[in-house]
């Protein structure tokens, strides 16, 4: 498996994923974020990992606008990084529902 973070082209996600190694591509999210932009990327990509926008790649340290998955409709299951804000179990619960199969937090849930 393969988790990429930079600019990658939908392009090279099939080309890796053509050569047998499944693909986590990661996308940086903020409120104006559209998620229709993905649909390039649902054939070489086996799951996204969204990732609060900052201005420096890695964590941020800011909240994850989990309200913003509420817009997400595609059918590709996808991770999240929530690096200082706690998560209850019922925001987390009602978020799996549509889609998200990992949470990467340093905060119990």
């Amino acid at each position: 498996m393969i988790q990429l973070h930079g600019n990658e082209s939908s392009e090279a996600c099939l080309q890796l994923k053509s050569s047998g190694l499944p693909v986590i591509k990661a996308f940086n999210i903020d409120r104006d974020f559209d998620f229709e932009s993905l649909n390039q990327y649902m054939p070489g990509c086996d799951y996204f990992l969204f990732d609060t926008k900052s201005e420096k790649p890695g964590g941020s340290g800011k909240k994850f606008a989990w309200e913003k998955l509420e817009a997400y409709s595609l059918d590709k299951p996808f991770s999240s990084a929530e690096e200082s804000h706690p998560m209850t179990q019922q925001r987390l619960k009602s978020i799996i529902n549509r889609g998200l199969f990992a949470v990467d937090t340093k905060q119990p849930v």
